[in-house]
């Protein structure tokens, strides 16, 4: 579905049928985000917290800048670095039960070399001190 679908797929989300069927539905690259304003409207919002606390993700693979995110159900999370020694040019760095958040994963794929931490890390780290006040 895309941004223009949110009212559809709301409706049948919240369809008799859906609910009492006990019938998988399967929802394949949801992009609830409007393309032309770059936002989520209120309704995708709320279809969005929905599809996350009653969905389960069956499969993801997620390209990050530096890696990505895979998962096959009912496997964990398992993130990975781009490597070109290795094979099939990632390395595992870490996996976990639920979905990393997009600044975890970026320090974790953040260069090793601690002397000269990137951008995208010491905005990680301002924002947790804001979130810590």
């Amino acid at each position: 579905p895309t941004a223009l679908d949110v009212t559809s797929l709301a409706k049948l989300l919240a369809s008799e049928e859906v609910i009492s069927s006990g019938t998988p539905l399967v929802v394949l690259n949801p992009q609830l985000v409007d393309m032309a304003t770059g936002a989520l409207g209120l309704e995708g919002r709320t279809v969005m917290k929905r599809m996350n606390a009653e969905f389960t993700e069956g499969f993801v693979l997620k390209t990050l800048v530096g890696g990505a995110l895979t998962r096959a159900y009912p496997g964990n999370y398992a993130l990975w670095r781009e490597d070109a020694g290795e094979t099939g040019g990632y390395a595992f760095v870490k996996d976990q039960l639920s979905r990393p958040n997009f600044l975890d994963m970026m320090d974790d794929l953040a260069p090793e070399d601690e002397s000269t931490p990137g951008f995208v890390k010491e905005i990680g780290r301002f924002i947790k001190g804001l979130q810590s006040l």
